[in-house]
């Protein structure tokens, strides 16, 4: 348990208090010294860490702050918190495995003065208060926002994870170089910036002072508890006509622009009318739901495509025979590891971190992003072809037991955090 902080109590979540001035907190001693981050430890003292990220859904990031979180509270040199913005799932997750967790009220996605301004000045006042060892930001807008109050705050270890960058979306060319630059100063305020892939790396290495600060750690997962093929299609699909035999494409993903599954969408109606036998299973939530909604109505495709949402979305896997991310901007996608862990084919676009887990021809198929024709030509190829499906299926689950597992993810983190 943190003392001395109403937000951590008995490892829940706390409501929202004043940092400063509440009522039954300790009364600071005169003699306290200096607020900084990293006291001088004695050797049977845990560390304090502190994960920060912005928004509390479920998505990549939450999935490593939440892996990284739960590991190293096992280990008995650790004390673990998380600090975050929202009421989502990862929160609700953290809570279930005694993981303290700090509220940021005011934090959001979107760019607001007065309450950036508020959890900026917040988080300095938590950082000096709760005196961390470590200080560990994850997504852009808290990477630069807590970058910043953690120096001013005297944090001796600062580390930021690139899940990717948002320079690399589809916007105007002035966003794209404002956002650059905030990259670029986040890493120069972190100690420590942790690329998820090579390519993620790659994207800003070439920018002033910055070589020596990045480093890459690839995601890692553990094989989930799956249902059965029968228990996933069913608890899917229900009773409408879909059964055993029926070939199954599906994704688990955001429902973001990002993802590209229109273009999936577009390919999947090109390929229906000639094999009535599939269906596509699209796992997820987001706010595009509603034009993807429409976009399959459109195509008259409501008996062939099924959304789902699930916070649980990796255990139904095996209801698919392939797994399709045609994504246009890519970190390195956990569920494409988690697609491998069930010996699933994966078409995937070949964009970000996703050719380091899916080698063309031998551990999958990859198709340029946005291209609906080569979509069609490998789903195509793969529902035609039951031995290939098997083959690229268990080369790829081969490949992500050996460089991809959890275990190896907390072991590499843990260097960078022992480094200072």
């Amino acid at each position: 348990m943190l003392l001395g902080n109403p937000r951590f109590s008995n490892g829940r979540f706390a409501p929202c208090l004043p940092l400063r001035g509440t009522a039954g907190s300790p009364t600071p001693s005169l003699h306290r010294p200096p607020s900084k981050c990293k006291l001088t430890m004695q050797s049977t003292e845990k560390k304090k860490i502190l994960y920060v990220i912005t928004k509390s859904n479920w998505g990549g990031a939450q999935r490593y702050v939440y892996d990284l979180a739960t590991e190293l509270s096992k280990k008995d040199n650790f004390n673990v918190s998380v600090a975050l913005g929202g009421n989502g799932v990862l929160k609700s997750r953290l809570e279930e495995k005694n993981i303290s967790v700090t509220p940021l009220c005011s934090l959001q996605r979107d760019v607001h003065l007065l309450n950036d301004v508020r959890v900026f000045f917040e988080l300095i006042s938590l950082f000096k208060k709760e005196q961390f060892d470590i200080i560990h930001l994850n997504s852009s807008k808290i990477g630069v926002m807590g970058g910043l109050a953690a120096r001013i705050a005297g944090c001796k270890n600062i580390l930021f994870t690139a899940h990717g960058w948002a320079h690399t979306e589809d916007r105007p060319v002035y966003q794209k170089i404002i956002i650059k630059f905030l990259h670029w100063l986040t890493i120069i305020l972190s100690h420590t910036t942790i690329a998820v892939s090579e390519m993620t790396k790659k994207e800003l290495s070439g920018t002033p002072f910055v070589s020596k600060k990045l480093v890459v750690v690839y995601n890692g997962v553990t094989e989930p508890n799956f249902y059965t093929r029968e228990e996933a299609r069913g608890k899917i699909l229900g009773d409408n006509g879909v059964t055993n035999t029926t070939l199954m494409v599906g994704t688990i993903a955001e429902l973001h622009k990002n993802k590209g599954l229109t273009y999936a969408i577009e390919a999947f109606s090109q390929i229906v009318s000639t094999r009535p036998d599939t269906h596509f299973i699209i796992i997820g939530s987001g706010e595009e739901k509603n034009s993807l909604h429409f976009l399959v109505q459109t195509k008259n495709l409501q008996k062939h495509i099924t959304f789902f949402e699930n916070n649980e979305a990796n255990q139904y896997l095996n209801a698919f025979d392939i797994f399709i991310l045609p994504s246009i901007k890519e970190g390195l996608p956990y569920t494409i590891l988690e697609a491998g862990a069930a010996h699933l084919p994966v078409i995937a676009s070949h964009i970000g971190g996703i050719p380091e887990i899916v080698t063309h021809n031998a551990t999958g198929l990859l198709s340029e992003p946005r291209d609906i024709d080569q979509i069609k030509t490998f789903l195509t190829i793969l529902l035609e072809d039951k031995d290939l499906r098997k083959e690229l299926g268990e080369k790829l689950y081969t490949h992500v037991q050996k460089n991809f597992s959890t275990d190896t993810m907390v072991e590499k983190t843990l260097q960078y955090y022992n480094k200072r």
